[in-house]
């Protein structure tokens, strides 16, 4: 009789409430029990995520995963692409190395699902909207993708002794703005205000096309985001 494997805690980070729905739905689509599945939306920054992995390690989570989201500051990543960093950088510390058996196991997992890219994500404290500011920033860090949680991520499993990765797809490519009538959508805690957003397009009328492309992307990104999951949260629950 084949022995069951032991299935250990992961600790899924997220910024946006979005993202964690998504981390849930997928979650319990690879059936194992919720206490093993402990899902933190602490909000977007380096902060409410590094708050949101010290609570779930609190919980028993054995690695973490920072889930979601980026924008692309490399030309080659579409929207939809997954990024899966051997590395986070940050202007707040140096940089902070994943756990390559995870990755590499999870690359290899989902590589014929999802365009990868292994290079490096950098984490900031604002929102990088802008094409010029995106490819300001590429250039100063060599990274690929940008988000404003990973780095307080793993700066918390750091800290625990707790191994961590990144798991995020391209929402904004490295040639779209984001558009200030989407920022007005950001609200507390991770939630998107549609109202806000609607509010804001009725006084920027010309940002309403920005606005649509933005959202397909961000579809397509979230798609490709729990297609990845899917394939690699069974490898991660049975890892270690």
């Amino acid at each position: 009789m084949t022995p069951t494997p032991d299935i250990r805690k992961l600790g899924i980070i997220t910024g946006l409430m979005s993202e964690a729905f998504a981390a849930r739905a997928v979650a319990a689509h690879a059936r194992v029990d919720k206490t093993h599945a402990i899902v933190r939306c602490g909000g977007p920054g380096l902060a409410a995520a590094e708050r949101a992995a010290q609570s779930a390690l609190a919980d028993g989570a054995e690695i973490l995963v920072s889930f979601g989201l980026a924008g692309g500051l490399s030309p080659d990543l579409e929207p939809g692409s997954l990024v899966l960093p051997r590395r986070v950088i940050s202007a707040e510390g140096p940089p902070l190395k994943v756990d390559e058996g995870s990755v590499d196991a999870i690359a290899f997992a989902v590589a014929s699902a999802v365009k990868i890219s292994r290079e490096d994500l950098v984490s900031v404290g604002i929102v990088v909207s802008g094409i010029e500011q995106k490819a300001a920033l590429a250039k100063v860090s060599n990274a690929v993708a940008v988000d404003m949680e990973s780095y307080g991520v793993a700066r918390a499993a750091v800290a625990a002794g707790k191994p961590f990765l990144v798991l995020r797809a391209i929402a904004d490519p490295a040639d779209c703005s984001i558009p200030p009538a989407a920022l007005a959508g950001m609200g507390p805690g991770g939630r998107i205000k549609p109202l806000a957003v609607m509010a804001a397009l009725a006084r920027e009328p010309q940002s309403i096309r920005p606005v649509m492309q933005l959202a397909r992307d961000t579809t397509k990104a979230m798609r490709a985001l729990r297609r990845a999951a899917r394939l690699a949260f069974p490898v991660l629950f049975v890892g270690g």
